[in-house]
């Protein structure tokens, strides 16, 4: 009897031990749902796909991505309010980025990346979104220095939209000018003003700002005003080259002559 088992045994304990084997295996594939088989099949064929794993982005540079496209989007913003910015009569508008202005002439000039070679003559009108900027004093084949409104030397002939009170704005060196007026006529606080044709320097209907602040007790009335388009911070600006100005205008008013037009 011993004999025949070991016989036995020799002919199929092989396969008897090998069928035991796979019948467990099949059962612990079972329990675990095969992750262990997946996880291992993955790491084999890994080197053969050609493809790595993904790599996490660390939070610092997520957070300068993120910074970078929050700039991007405020810029489109701002190109597309001067897209929609209604144009004066004339040629067609260039668009230029500020490059540049001095830290002790912030509210006088900036410089723009448009020049000669771009179509930009000297006395050129200088726009933003939301109202008048400049005119264009000097020009390089790359690059225009524009004189902003703000500066002391910006005189310039504007009226009020709804009272029609006409007058010579002066700038101050900062976010606000003085208008003085040729007439004493009531002037509403925030009445827009824009410019009017008695400047050579632009042409009339042009946005300036409104009204903060009127003092009509003296000879000739005053007001404060704060500008439209934001001189402090300019990024963009949109050029106009030889905007035609009014016909007869008169030319660099100084608020002497504004006494003799009354």
């Amino acid at each position: 009897m011993a004999e025949q088992l070991r016989r036995w045994w020799t002919r199929f304990g092989f396969w008897l031990v090998l069928a035991g084997l796979a019948l467990g295996l099949g059962w612990w594939v079972r329990q675990t749902q095969g992750s262990l088989v997946a996880e291992t099949f993955g790491v084999l064929i890994a080197p053969l796909s050609g493809s790595a794993a993904p790599r996490v982005m660390p939070d610092e540079q997520r957070v300068q991505l993120l910074d970078r496209f929050s700039i991007l989007e405020e810029e489109n913003r701002k190109l597309r309010a001067l897209l929609n910015l209604e144009a004066p009569a004339g040629p067609m508008a260039i668009s230029a980025k500020v490059i540049g202005r001095s830290a002790d002439h912030w509210w006088q000039q900036i410089l723009l990346n448009r020049g000669d070679r771009d179509g930009v003559p000297v006395g050129s009108v200088v726009v933003a979104a939301t109202g008048v900027v400049g005119k264009v004093i000097q020009t390089t084949p790359h690059t225009s220095r524009v004189l902003l409104l703000s500066d002391p030397s910006s005189q310039v002939g504007v009226i009020t939209v709804k009272s029609r009170v006409m007058g010579i704005l002066q700038g101050r060196r900062r976010g606000a000018a003085t208008v003085e007026f040729f007439e004493q006529q009531p002037v509403k606080l925030g009445e827009l003003l824009i410019t009017s044709g008695l400047s050579s320097r632009f042409p009339s209907g042009l946005v300036v700002g409104k009204v903060v602040r009127y003092d009509r007790n003296q000879s000739a009335p005053r007001a404060e005003i704060t500008f439209s388009a934001p001189l402090g911070s300019l990024e963009w600006v949109k050029i106009y080259p030889d905007v035609p100005a009014e016909p007869g205008g008169a030319v660099d008013l100084e608020p002497a002559d504004a006494q003799s037009l009354r």
